[in-house]
């Protein structure tokens, strides 16, 4: 546009500020990892309601994709120890990752218990799934898979594409944040094989 080339236009105007954004995006997101590497971020850990984490992650990322319907099941009075607004970045992250992925009709499931020595939360999908030999890599940063599977569901990766793989649009980094804060937590993170299909990712907080 500054030699003259394109004409500055709306349409123009709108891919620039797309690619700003996503810049921007992926600034804050090296700028972050690098904090949580550093010890330079701490948490505030205190009592919460996991239910009412999981239902505010789940009212912000539902209009990613309003035709994937997203299930709670978590129990009224499940709480644990740990920083909520750090949680519920965690679970965003999986949840849109999820729905984003995911064919219309499908569905994507939180689920939360008490587990030995603190809380379990696993995020569901109904999709392709991951492959087996890159469920441990896609916590990495900047992971992606060489090749993406077809359309028909991965979630808290992508149903039908990677957590954060080359359908997805982003760079790899959102789970390597999350794995991140749960390991401020003291806490596990890892993705499994989902039963029939799709993927699991499930971590522990510990009290």
């Amino acid at each position: 546009m500054a030699d003259g080339v394109q004409a500055l236009d709306d349409e123009a105007v709108s891919a620039m500020l797309k690619g700003t954004e996503r810049l921007s995006k992926l600034v804050d997101q090296l700028l972050q990892l690098s904090a949580f590497e550093s010890g330079a971020i701490s948490i505030d850990r205190q009592r919460i309601d996991v239910r009412d984490v999981v239902d505010e992650a789940i009212a912000e990322v539902r209009p990613c994709n309003p035709s994937v319907r997203i299930v709670t099941e978590v129990p009224s009075g499940l709480t644990g120890f740990a920083d909520q607004e750090r949680i519920h970045e965690v679970l965003t992250n999986l949840l849109t990752n999820a729905v984003r992925h995911s064919p219309p009709g499908a569905e994507v499931t939180v689920h939360g218990s008490a587990a030995p020595g603190g809380v379990r939360i696993e995020v569901s999908d109904q999709g392709r799934g991951i492959p087996a030999q890159d469920l441990d890599k896609i916590f990495d940063r900047f992971y992606r898979l060489t090749v993406a599977p077809a359309v028909t569901p991965v979630g808290a990766g992508p149903v039908g594409a990677a957590p954060g793989g080359a359908d997805s649009g982003g760079a790899g980094l959102g789970l390597a944040i999350a794995r991140s804060i749960i390991s401020l937590h003291g806490g596990s993170i890892r993705a499994l094989p989902g039963v029939p299909v799709g993927c699991r990712i499930v971590f522990d907080l510990p009290s």
